[in-house]
């Protein structure tokens, strides 16, 4: 079930239980450090805690019948010593099951007819050798570009854990040998029991063989990080490929830009899943920058005519309002003009009045008509209440009184010389 995704799994796990419910037997083998992982489905765990038997590492019996059983049942014989190096070595060994399997394939390779010897063995390089040498042996015999692949294939095969253990991983054989020369990889690590298939999953067969084989070892820890960027993206890639590559599950941001970064850098082998799904991620995202670039580049334009409007409208105010100060300045000029104009006028008509109040007070002192002078020389004092004008005023009264006394004295006399006639 490692390549399958949570909602498969669970309707997997949900056939098995049916079974069991039915009345069918279920014998399942699994690494203690994976029944964690059963926790999300509980049909299948309730079942493995009714029936949970754990096996503990092989002793020194069940190892001597894993070697002589097979040995027997093909015909071949055992030197005598051989039994006894290959238990003393692989006791207390992790993973030593894979690995004491592929040590005998090894042996047997080497045998002197039916017989498996120690000269046979030691030449595999041992329990603890035995994966790596074999491995090395396919490493030398590849050019550049197939050494490449091979690194970026058992990469694949391999997935690192929570506690930074790497372990393997079943990974669907249309990933890992899509064209002729990948096919041809995978039939090599086949044919040296490197790598097993099973169906149409591909898993390195020994899990041992990435504790053991130095080489792998240091590419995963080349570039851990790395690694984690690979395996989401495989997975990323995959869950977007089966749901029709909507655009929705594609990279964006910063996760797209660290794994272009770490793609260009590490040059990995990717398939053409995943290089389609880089390549729609950033096609997409340059998209979505043009148009982000469009969006800004309108909203200056807008800005700018905003602006542009803005400081018409400004103008506009400040021409209104200098042609209001201006207009106000006039209007206040318009009036003091209008005032002093209207002073003036007041001035000229006084100056006029005077003038005629002077020329009538002139006139009334020179009339030959008294009562007539009198009145313009009235007229005068009541236009100018000045010295002048009484003064004419004066000069009137004084000639209409002396002609009043003249016209009573020549009366007076006339009638003197009539009173002394005889």
């Amino acid at each position: 079930t490692g390549s399958a995704d949570t909602e498969e799994r669970a309707r997997y796990f949900a056939a098995l239980a049916t079974h069991v419910a039915a009345g069918g037997a279920l014998v399942l083998s699994m690494r203690t450090d994976h029944l964690g992982d059963l926790a999300p489905y509980p049909a299948i765990a309730r079942l493995i805690e009714d029936g949970l038997h754990l096996l503990g590492p092989m002793s020194e019996p069940d190892l001597r019948s894993a070697i002589v059983g097979p040995a027997r049942r093909a015909g071949l014989r055992l030197e005598p010593g051989l039994i006894d190096l290959l238990v003393r070595e692989v006791e207390g060994e992790p993973a030593a099951l894979p690995l004491l399997s592929h040590v005998l394939r090894e042996t047997w390779e080497r045998r002197e007819g039916p017989t498996l010897t120690v000269d046979g063995y030691r030449a595999t390089g041992g329990i603890k050798s035995a994966v790596s040498q074999t491995a090395e042996r396919l490493y030398d015999a590849m050019d550049s570009r197939q050494r490449s692949r091979l690194r970026a294939l058992l990469l694949r095969l391999v997935m690192p854990t929570e506690d930074g253990d790497p372990v393997r991983a079943r990974v669907p054989r249309s990933k890992v040998a899509a064209d002729d020369e990948h096919q041809q990889l995978v039939e090599q690590l086949v044919r040296a029991r490197l790598v097993s298939i099973d169906g149409e999953s591909v898993q390195i067969a020994h899990e041992a063989l990435v504790r053991v084989w130095p080489r792998l070892r240091g590419w995963l820890d080349d570039d851990v990080d790395g690694q984690r960027l690979f395996r989401h993206l495989a997975g990323a890639a995959d869950a977007w490929d089966t749901m029709k590559r909507p655009e929705s599950e594609l990279y964006r941001g910063a996760r797209l830009t660290r794994t272009l970064e770490w793609r260009d850098r590490a040059g990995p082998d990717l398939n053409d899943t995943e290089s389609d799904f880089l390549e729609e991620s950033t096609a997409v995202a340059e998209s979505e920058v043009h148009a982000a670039a469009a969006r800004l580049t309108e909203q200056r334009r807008v800005n700018r005519r905003l602006r542009g409007s803005l400081v018409g409208v400004a103008v506009l105010l400040i021409l209104t309002l200098v042609a209001g100060l201006v207009a106000a300045r006039s209007a206040e000029r318009a009036a003091r003009e209008r005032d002093l104009a209207d002073r003036q006028r007041d001035r000229a008509e006084h100056a006029t009045n005077l003038a005629d109040a002077r020329r009538a007070g002139a006139q009334g002192v020179l009339h030959e008509d008294l009562a007539a002078g009198l009145l313009l020389a009235v007229q005068g004092v009541r236009a100018d209440d000045s010295a002048e004008a009484w003064e004419n005023l004066g000069s009137a009264l004084t000639r209409a009184l002396w002609r009043v006394f003249m016209i009573w004295a020549g009366n007076w006399g006339e009638r003197a010389r009539h009173t002394s006639r005889p």
